[in-house]
């Protein structure tokens, strides 16, 4: 597993330069200026160097620590992504591409009677924005998945569904049903106490290493990284088991009633959708779908490993 660090220091560059022991000072050459104040990094670093870069880190000068903030990704390697599921990453170096016509190309209708969650049916092709043309495999802002046109033959034969795209015949969408339950375990905390007439409970995907940015954002160090989620076994035993969404959306807000404040089923009137949509779907591939698109050369994003559930 290799790990990539965004950093930032509470510090300029040069100064950052001048403090950092001699062993982190290549750390520096790869910082620039983030204001007056700060300087920022994006480095590949070593475990044992990053251990000591937030021994260092945590210091402080003044009343405030050296860092600021360290945010970590990770890229597996195919033995550690294990033989399960994998979910797929948004790139971080860049804007991940952007539905633009999200009001056409679903029908929304509520999904229970006593609270805003909503069930989602795709009617018509994606119209998308600022396509990565390094990658063939990515992830668009609100979760859906894109494929480059080339990869076709080698989805569908591996049993997955493509549909294409308004307005663009180089990439296609790479159909994922809603079918994935995720386990409500750790990294998920709940945020609320569930609704009375579906059950549901709102979940959010905790990030924390240490610190909370919220709490120890002005004066401490907040170290933060995507953790694997867990996900029920059912999930993946039917069928070919290539592609999928999230049943329940992560991060989900809304209304939550004792009574009735719409019909089960009803449409969301048109225009409406943006307003009521909330939280996202994480999206899963199977390995072997994931297998067949790197042998035949797709540029993939990073992978992360998935647990399985116990029964």
């Amino acid at each position: 597993m290799r790990t990539r660090a965004l950093l930032q220091f509470r510090m300029s560059r040069e100064r950052l330069a001048a403090t950092l022991p001699d062993a982190l000072g290549w750390i520096a050459r790869s910082a620039r200026d983030d204001g007056p104040s700060f300087s920022v990094a994006r480095v590949d670093i070593e475990p044992v160097v990053l251990e000591e870069l937030l021994r260092w880190g945590r210091a402080r000068t003044g009343d405030v620590t050296r860092m600021r903030i360290a945010r970590l990704t990770h890229t597996w390697s195919r033995e550690e992504l294990g033989q399960g599921p994998v979910e797929l990453e948004r790139a971080v170096e860049r804007e991940p591409p952007e539905v633009v016509n999200l009001d056409a190309a679903y029908v929304g209708r509520w999904s229970c009677n006593c609270c805003d969650r909503l069930d989602l049916e795709q009617v018509a092709p994606l119209e998308v924005t600022e396509i990565d043309p390094e990658v063939d495999l990515q992830l668009t802002a609100t979760r859906e998945v894109l494929v480059a046109t080339g990869f076709r033959e080698v989805v569908e034969r591996a049993g997955a569904t493509t549909r294409p795209l308004a307005g663009n015949v180089e990439v296609l969408q790479l159909v994922t049903p809603p079918k994935v339950r995720i386990a409500p375990v750790f990294p998920l905390e709940a945020i609320d106490q569930g609704c009375t007439c579906c059950g549901r409970r709102a979940y959010d995907r905790s990030d924390r290493v240490e610190g909370n940015l919220f709490t120890d954002g002005a004066t401490g160090l907040v170290v933060a990284q995507e953790w694997p989620l867990t996900v029920e076994p059912i999930t993946f035993v039917a069928g070919p088991e290539v592609a999928g969404q999230a049943v329940e959306p992560l991060g989900w807000r809304g209304r939550v009633s004792s009574e009735p404040i719409h019909a089960a089923g009803d449409r969301v009137e048109p225009g409406q959708l943006r307003l009521f949509r909330s939280g996202f779907r994480p999206a899963f591939l199977g390995l072997g779908l994931r297998d067949a698109l790197a042998a035949a050369g797709a540029r993939l994003p990073p992978c992360r490993p998935v647990r399985i559930a116990a029964d």
